[in-house]
């Protein structure tokens, strides 16, 4: 028999670079953006228990995984754009 992983809770870290990289782009013009916990897990804990930095970003929408699920196009489209520019900041 195989042991499963269940990596506990993550806490954000601040000062991790890809957080910091982030904070710039991900808010609203004029607004921080929203640093919330969510209440399912998700694989980005894996990578987190195994000391990897990990953020959890995505466009605004509801039902994930159900049979009615949805995103905000223009949400989707600004995800894409801070994706890119922090991409564009952490390689550089």
């Amino acid at each position: 028999m195989r042991e499963a992983v269940q990596p506990g809770p993550v806490e954000r870290q601040p000062a991790q670079c890809l957080v910091a990289a982030g904070q710039p782009g991900v808010g609203l013009p004029g607004r921080p953006p929203d640093a919330v916990g969510v209440p399912f897990w998700a694989d980005s804990a894996l990578l987190a228990s195994a000391g990897i930095p990990t953020v959890l970003f995505g466009p605004v929408g509801d039902g994930a995984h159900a049979t009615e699920e949805w995103v905000d196009l223009d949400s989707t489209r600004r995800c894409a754009d801070v994706l890119a520019a922090v991409a564009a900041e952490f390689c550089a």
